[in-house]
């Protein structure tokens, strides 16, 4: 009984076999994007060390550049639960010298040439004035560890340890590939110089504010950007929460940033397409407090949130977020689902904490094979589940062939 079964599914296999070694035609080349793909790596406010946010930290994607602005504490951890490697981000945009937006500089600088990559180009960076004496000092503190990893030991690349580095005015700072980064003024107080910058890409745009107190330079230079990202401190609830501070100490930082009232004002007279808040403190009021002046399509920035910048406007997640984002502005989202611009509401429900790919290795068995099958491209492999599973049938007694109700009652 079991012989006939075995050559019928060895005849059977071969037959598909042939049919999938014909040739296949050849896959075309993939044409360039012409969207600009903004991932926030980190969201958070101030020096404090918070484990839910992590510091100033924005990658822009564009023409084959990626452009960093600003590296706070944990960009280079957000990087890698982005997928981005290290290496691969060598240009960094400082919007001014304050440590929350420069902690994690030396990690990117050393770990970028010494990981799996091997960052093999100068690190470039721009910034205010101080921006190169700091870049200097920081191959200074770490000569010793330079030395021995580029001269000694390991031998990493000499020109992967590089640095470049830019004292910068407002104006166009970089100009490569199409893509044009142009740096303007903003106001942070005592602070200055302190900048925003603008990247302008195959008609699409997005502006980063920086920190700053309300700004008409900023609006400026900001106007018919598809995307502004901007900054905010609820005064009110930062004055609740900081007991540490004097009420002088809050008085002067509240000074220095733009409460929700004043950058739904910005909001309106620039008229992104989207609006989105980064480097804010938690609080609930921010959303609320913004819609008394602007009523447009409005999002509460969370770390790894992903905006690609084309045709449409697409908001998505990059990696795995353990803890439910904040309620923001738009509803929520599977990463890389399209949305237009007018389904940009106000209400929304938290970003998903796990992937596609992962909620279905938690499928039962029956429907974890017919996922295999499906997933699975490159016909070798589909050949060899496939004669898998014809074996194993043609070899049991039919009496103990398993049905799909018997699969799917165990859960692997």
């Amino acid at each position: 009984m079991r012989l006939p079964r075995i050559i019928a599914a060895t005849l059977f296999l071969a037959s598909v076999t042939a049919s999938f070694a014909q040739p296949q035609p050849a896959a075309q080349p993939a044409l360039p994007s012409t969207n600009i793909k903004v991932t926030l790596l980190g969201t958070a406010s101030g020096p404090p060390v918070r484990l839910n946010r992590y510091q100033m930290s924005t990658l822009v994607q564009a023409g084959g550049e990626s452009l960093l602005f600003d590296c706070g504490r944990g960009a280079t951890l957000r990087l890698a639960q982005a997928g981005i490697p290290l290496a691969d981000v060598s240009k960094v945009f400082i919007t001014h010298l304050h440590s929350d937006h420069i902690v994690d500089i030396p990690d990117l600088y050393l770990s970028g040439w010494t990981s799996r990559n091997q960052r093999n180009r100068p690190i470039e960076v721009w910034g205010p004035a101080g921006t190169r004496s700091m870049m200097d000092y920081l191959q200074k503190a770490y000569a010793f560890d330079i030395h021995i990893r580029r001269d000694v030991d390991e031998h990493f690349s000499a020109e992967g340890i590089e640095v470049i580095s830019h004292d910068i005015q407002e104006g166009v700072v970089y100009d490569h590939n199409g893509v044009k980064v142009t740096a303007f003024l903003v106001d942070h107080g005592p602070v200055k110089p302190a900048f925003g910058y603008r990247v302008d890409y195959a008609g699409h745009s997005v502006a980063i504010s920086g920190d700053t107190r309300p700004s008409d330079n900023l609006v400026r230079y900001s106007k018919g950007v598809d995307v502004l990202i901007h900054e905010t401190l609820p005064a009110n609830n930062f004055r609740s929460r900081q007991e540490e501070l004097t009420p002088q100490q809050m008085e002067a930082i509240i000074a220095h940033h733009t409460t929700p009232e004043q950058a739904g004002e910005i909001f309106t007279r620039v008229k992104p397409k989207l609006a989105v808040y980064s480097h804010y403190p938690d609080s609930p009021d921010i959303i609320p407090a913004t819609r008394k002046t602007y009523s447009g399509p409005l999002e509460l920035g969370q770390d790894l949130m992903t905006i690609e910048i084309g045709n449409k406007i697409e908001v998505g997640h990059a990696g795995i977020q353990q803890q439910p984002a904040a309620s923001s502005g738009l509803q929520a989202r599977r990463p890389k689902r399209q949305k237009s611009l007018s389904e940009l509401g106000n209400a929304g429900k938290s970003l998903p904490t796990a992937s596609p790919r992962m909620q279905s290795y938690s499928m039962k068995s029956c429907s974890v094979r017919r996922w295999m099958w499906t997933q699975t491209r490159t016909p070798p492999i589909r050949s060899s589940l496939l004669f898998a599973i014809l074996l194993r049938h043609a070899c049991r007694p039919p009496a103990r062939l398993c049905t799909c109700s018997r699969l799917n009652s165990a859960v692997i």
